[in-house]
């Protein structure tokens, strides 16, 4: 029952790397999956520029996509990945087990502001920013305040970690053992309170 349960989960938390809707809000995905549009024959100019004049027509990242260091996804793209993952917003909340304080030292880590600049160029933050109306923030929010670690249980850190067979859900990141140092401090942090 708990596989059943913990698979159910991890087709809850990925953001699968989908076109955003074009003016018309149609998009690659619309269709069901054994459809083909071949109905629409009004149309048969050549496609190959996938850019308009509006800029409406994006092509968006896949969920594990990053940018380089210090580069973020745009809200405009942030948005898109999350209009087109098409699930409904989450909402975040506290899951440490501790009370939130604003005098946090985590606040002013720098291990902590490496892992928040690790996760914020990678294109999985999108759906893990409630503002966006992202669904991902149910097991982890990035803008949730004070420390947004607080927004994670311990499963979903694991999962960040990478130390799950789930698939797709592990942080990319290009130093995966201070990553998962991260980890097994919260962890501990937690275990302590």
């Amino acid at each position: 029952m708990h596989l059943i349960l913990a698979s159910a989960l991890l087709s809850l938390l990925a953001c699968e790397a989908k076109e955003a809707p074009d003016a018309a809000g149609a998009s690659a995905d619309s269709a069901p999956p054994d459809s083909s549009d071949d109905s629409d024959d009004s149309d048969d100019s050549d496609d190959s520029d996938d850019s308009d004049d509006t800029g409406a027509h994006l092509t968006l990242p896949g969920h594990n996509d990053c940018l380089p260091h210090g580069e973020v996804y745009t809200e405009e793209v942030c948005l898109a990945v999350v209009e087109a993952d098409d699930r409904y917003p989450g909402t975040s909340e506290n899951k440490s087990g501790t009370e939130p304080d604003w005098s946090d030292p985590r606040l002013s880590d720098p291990d902590i502001q490496w892992l928040t600049d690790q996760t914020m160029r990678c294109a999985c933050a999108c759906c893990h920013i409630e503002a966006y109306g992202g669904p991902g923030v149910y097991f982890w929010a990035l803008d949730y305040d004070p420390v947004w670690l607080d927004s994670a249980s311990a499963w979903s850190l694991t999962v960040f970690a990478g130390w799950t067979d789930e698939p797709d859900q592990t942080l990319p990141s290009d130093d995966p053992e201070r990553l998962q140092a991260i980890i097994e401090a919260e962890l501990a942090r937690r275990d302590a309170d």
